[in-house]
């Protein structure tokens, strides 16, 4: 089985190493073998975000799918959207998962350290279309 992710790029800089993500106080020792340590969800669904703007975006977001508050976000594609905050010129972009539980993050690093990238495993993306051998031959 292959594994699909949804990837954020921070910088355009490739990462050199890869690391669960953590918040503070995580100890990626303390899970079990049958435990991952990732984001929790009962609603098929993720996002990235911009901490600065959080209750701004997550309002937003509520707003734009329980209220169907047009002004409030905009769908970019099947399964994904955007809000923004213009005061701090942040967005929360949201996308479809394959279903409820815990998805792994991984957090890339430079060679210096810092991060580049984060990956979010979801076995599942709208409109994914696997290429087979002439497929990919043929351009």
């Amino acid at each position: 089985m292959s594994e699909v992710a949804i990837r954020l790029l921070l910088t355009p800089e490739a990462p050199v190493s890869w690391e669960l993500a953590t918040a503070a106080g995580d100890d990626v020792r303390l899970p079990r073998d049958d435990e991952i340590v990732g984001f929790g969800t009962d609603g098929a669904a993720g996002a990235f975000a911009d901490a600065s703007g959080w209750d701004v975006l997550a309002d937003r977001y509520r707003r734009y799918l329980d209220e169907e508050d047009d002004d409030a976000g905009e769908t970019l594609d099947e399964g994904y959207l955007r809000t923004t905050d213009e005061v701090t010129s942040g967005d929360l972009v949201s996308f479809l998962t394959e279903g409820d539980g815990t998805l792994p993050v991984w957090l890339g690093r430079s060679r210096t350290g810092d991060p580049v990238s984060v990956v979010v495993v979801t076995d599942w993306l709208p409109g994914l279309r696997l290429l087979g051998a002439a497929d990919v031959s043929s351009g």
